[in-house]
C-alpha cells in the first residue's frame, strides 16, 4: 500500500501463555498471559472506488469488496486465510451502522513478524492478533473511541464466529497488552444475549465470569523464552484433552481445581513481588500439566521442552511449557542478577532457539 496523507497504521501484539493452560478453556478459570513485542501490523486508508484486503503473508491473494444498498459487504471471493479479518470487519461495520455513522470503502493491508523468516510459527496467536489489528484499524478509521475491553469483546465475538472454540486469552492479551490475568466468560450467556440485543448492548453489558486484569510484574525478574523449532497443533491437542474430559470428568474436574488454585497463587505472588512464590507456582503448574499429560496420553512436555526447563532450574529459575505444549515454546522466569545470556548459550547447544522477545505494553 502506498503511503498517503490519510494512511492509518496500527499493530496488535502476539502472546504467550505463562500459566493456566487447558483449564482456561472453562469459564471463570484463571490464567496468566503476556503480550510480546512481535506484531500483526495493519494499514488502512479510505478508498472511494473499491475496498481491498491484502497481506504480505499472502501476496498471491487479495480481496475486493463493496457495500450493497442495505450496507452489507459483498466480497469478490472467499479466501480462508482472511476469514478472521472479514468477520471482524462485518462486526465492526454492524456497530458503525448502529451508531448511524456513514459506511466507508477502504484499503486494508497486513504484515506480520509473529512467525520466523521461514514462515514457521512460534505459537504467538496470529489469528487473535490479526483480529485485534483489524478492529483497531477500523476504530481509527471510523473514530469509534473503543476501550481495550470493547476491542476484546468485538474481537472475541469475531474470533468465536469463525473458530467456534478456544479460551480467547490470546485476544485478551493482544487487546490489553502487558502481563494479564484472564478468566473466560460464559459462552452460553453470550449466545443467548446476542440473539436479541444490539452490539452496543453487548459492549455495555457485564459479561458473566469475564475478568481481565493487568499485572505489575516485578522489575528484577526476567522472562526467558525458548523455541523448540517444532510447531504444535493447538487445536488437535485441545481436542484430545476434550476427549479425556468427557471420559474422565472427575479427574478432569480435579485438574481444573488444582490449576485454578496454582494460578491464583501465581497471580498473588506476582502482585506481592514474591520470587519464591512465583517459582513455586510455576513448578506446581508444570506438575499439574504433567499429570494431565500422563493421564490423557497427550504429550504436552516434549523431551526438548524438558531440557529447556531443567536448564532454567540450573540458573535458579523455574520454567514450564507455554500454551498447549507438544512443541512450540517454553518459558522461564529467572532473576536479572543471573546471566541469562549463558542460559541462551546452553539452549543453543541442545537445539533450542532463544527468542529475544520483550513484554509489550501499549502506552
Amino acid at each position: 500500500m502506498k503511503e498517503g496523507l490519510n494512511l492509518i497504521k496500527v499493530k496488535a501484539p502476539g502472546k504467550l501463555y505463562i500459566a493456566g493452560e487447558y483449564a482456561v478453556v472453562n469459564p471463570g478459570i484463571p490464567s496468566v498471559i503476556v503480550a510480546l513485542n512481535r506484531f500483526v501490523y495493519a494499514e488502512i486508508e479510505e478508498n472511494n472506488s473499491v475496498g481491498t484486503i491484502s497481506s504480505n503473508q499472502y501476496k498471491d491473494k487479495s480481496l475486493t469488496f463493496f457495500h450493497d444498498n442495505s450496507g452489507k459487504l459483498i466480497y469478490s471471493d472467499k479466501i480462508e486465510a482472511f476469514n478472521f479479518i472479514i468477520e471482524a470487519i462485518n462486526i465492526v461495520e454492524k456497530l458503525v451502522i448502529e451508531k448511524k455513522i456513514p459506511l466507508k470503502l477502504f484499503s486494508l493491508h497486513f504484515d506480520s513478524d509473529l512467525d520466523n523468516t521461514e514462515g514457521k510459527k512460534y505459537g504467538l496467536g496470529s489469528s487473535a492478533a490479526v483480529t485485534v489489528a483489524t478492529i483497531k484499524a477500523l476504530q481509527e478509521l471510523y473514530q469509534l473511541n473503543l476501550k481495550p475491553l470493547d476491542i476484546f469483546k468485538l474481537a472475541a465475538l469475531a474470533h468465536y464466529n469463525v473458530q467456534g472454540n478456544g479460551s480467547l486469552g490470546d485476544i485478551a492479551a493482544s487487546a490489553f497488552t502487558g502481563w494479564i490475568s484472564y478468566k473466560r466468560f460464559d459462552w452460553n450467556w453470550l449466545n443467548e444475549f446476542k440473539t436479541n440485543h444490539t452490539l452496543t448492548d453487548l459492549l455495555n453489558a457485564t459479561w458473566p465470569l469475564l475478568e481481565v486484569q493487568q499485572l505489575d510484574f516485578p522489575d528484577d525478574l526476567e522472562l526467558v523464552i525458548g523455541w523448540t523449532g517444532s510447531p504444535a497443533s493447538t487445536s488437535k491437542l485441545v481436542s484430545k484433552i476434550k476427549d479425556y474430559q468427557q471420559t474422565n470428568p472427575k479427574e478432569y474436574s480435579d485438574f481444573v481445581k488444582n490449576s485454578s488454585l496454582t494460578v491464583n497463587n501465581l497471580i498473588s505472588s506476582i502482585n506481592h513481588n514474591d520470587y519464591c512464590g512465583i517459582k513455586n507456582a510455576l513448578e506446581n503448574n508444570r506438575v499439574i500439566l504433567k499429570e494431565l499429560s500422563l493421564a490423557s496420553n497427550v504429550e504436552i512436555e516434549t523431551p526438548l521442552l524438558t531440557k529447556l526447563i531443567e536448564s532454567v532450574i540450573l540458573f535458579d529459575g523455574m520454567a514450564k511449557t507455554s500454551g498447549a505444549g507438544g512443541g512450540d515454546c517454553g518459558i522461564g522466569i529467572i532473576s536479572k542478577s543471573n546471566n541469562y545470556k549463558e542460559l541462551y548459550q546452553k539452549w543453543e547447544e541442545i537445539g533450542i532457539t532463544p527468542l529475544n522477545f520483550r513484554v509489550y505494553i501499549e502506552k
